[in-house]
């Protein structure tokens, strides 16, 4: 276990964001699901009981606010890596 942990931070260091990528944009799928399912859910039950409705509301949009915070982590890695790649880094010349 221990080799595969130093395997993978080391592809990381290495710039091979890959594996990294894909786990992020899996948890991105399944917060954007987990927003849909809770907020159906919170609106239906919003006018048989609210305390219940609005619990269940509260946490839909805590699962966006993840998505939103994971997507953001994607993209940050995209545009790293293009740098790397295109050359565009803060301080270069073009």
């Amino acid at each position: 276990m221990n080799e595969r942990i130093a395997a993978s931070a080391g592809k990381i260091v290495a710039g091979d964001h890959s594996r990294l990528h894909r786990r992020l944009a899996g948890h991105a799928i399944v917060l954007d699901a987990i927003f849909a399912g809770l907020s159906e859910r919170a609106i239906a039950r919003i006018n048989e009981n609210l305390p219940e409705g609005h619990a269940t509301m509260q946490i839909a949009l805590t699962a966006q606010v993840q998505y939103c915070a994971t997507v953001e982590a994607l993209a940050a890695i995209k545009t790293s890596r293009s740098d790397r790649v295109g050359g565009n880094r803060p301080g270069r010349k073009a």
